[in-house]
């Protein structure tokens, strides 16, 4: 669903209900047990996402990422390698689903999962590693990796 469709039929016609949101800049990561771990963004940004339309069918040419995302969590890409992450963990004990990818950190037993069709939840934008996670998500533990 584009920008249009969605004022059209959400916001009474109103082209500037959405606002544009900046994009921050990158955030050097320091280590994690010695290992880095790197990302890169791909897909479209959220604001210009292809959505489906209010009976949750994506646009002619594309498709969901996901069949068990909801329609308000569904993106709709024509081509499934550029869908986004919607579920990331470390974990002693990986699925073997084949639908998660699995990557062994050498530290603990420990494997960085992650999948892009196994949650119903928004594409992951952003993500943080703390020692001790704050109750409120707009502050950071001082103790971090």
């Amino acid at each position: 669903m584009t920008k249009t469709e969605y004022a059209d039929e959400v916001n009474n016609d109103d082209p500037n209900a959405c606002e544009s949101i900046p994009a921050n800049e990158p955030i050097m990561q320091t280590q994690f047990h010695g290992k880095y771990f790197c990302g890169r963004k791909r897909g479209d940004s959220f604001e210009n996402v292809t959505r489906p339309n209010l009976n949750g069918e994506c646009p002619p040419n594309t498709s969901a990422c996901s069949e068990k995302t909801s329609p308000e969590n569904t993106v709709c890409y024509s081509n499934d390698a550029d869908c986004p992450i919607t579920s990331i963990e470390f974990t002693k004990s990986p699925p073997s689903n084949s639908a998660y990818t699995v990557m062994k950190t050498g530290v603990d037993g420990i494997s960085l999962v992650y999948s892009k069709t196994q949650a119903n939840s928004l594409p992951i934008t952003m993500t943080r590693v703390e020692d001790k996670p704050c109750l409120d998500p707009s502050f950071t533990s001082i103790i971090g990796y």
